[in-house]
């Protein structure tokens, strides 16, 4: 799959490709929203689809960002077990996956479960990971993510940008001022 981004005002429009079944996919939009999708029958060749939109989009001033420009969301699940913790990770991964991908936000990059070791005491978490290329609507996607498919009550979301180690917390529902991965 290939991404192209652009900033126009304060906005981020995207372009992206994949081919499913012989058919070529391009979703276009801005940053945000669902965007259009317009499907090409007959394409097997990904390279040469691929290439195809760049030659498109690039004269328009799109390109693949470099990850200097993306951010890492981490969003902070509290269980009581792993074996509880365990049934919550695929359907969560799914549907931030999901959410993220259908408005050119990004992706999620995987999860772990373990201990988190904050000053009030050692806590027990599933850490989602996504990488996204703004981190408001990022963090405001994951959050309605969490709210709409989970019955989780309190979760911590925190981001960074792409080279950084420290991260800023967004949202606490304990009220957290840190964030603690």
């Amino acid at each position: 799959m290939l991404k192209l981004y652009r900033h126009i005002g304060d906005s981020i429009e995207y372009v992206e490709c994949w081919i499913n079944d012989g058919v070529g996919v391009k979703h276009a939009g801005v940053v945000g929203d669902r965007g259009e999708i317009t499907n090409t029958p007959n394409t097997t060749d990904l390279k040469a689809y691929e290439n195809a939109l760049r030659e498109e989009y690039a004269p328009q001033g799109y390109t693949e960002w470099p990850k200097s420009l993306h951010y890492w969301i981490v969003a902070q699940i509290p269980v009581e077990t792993i074996e509880k913790g365990r049934p919550l990770i695929q359907p969560m991964l799914d549907a931030l996956n999901n959410d993220l991908g259908w408005i050119g936000l990004g992706h999620m990059d995987g999860y772990d479960i373990g201990w988190s070791f904050r000053p009030e005491g050692k806590e027990l978490v599933l850490n989602f990971f996504a990488e996204v290329v703004e981190k408001d609507i990022g963090c405001a996607t994951i959050r309605q993510t969490i709210i709409n498919k989970s019955e989780q009550e309190h979760y911590d979301i925190g981001y960074r940008p792409f080279d950084e180690d420290e991260y800023t917390m967004y949202e606490s529902t304990k009220g957290r001022k840190d964030f603690w991965p």
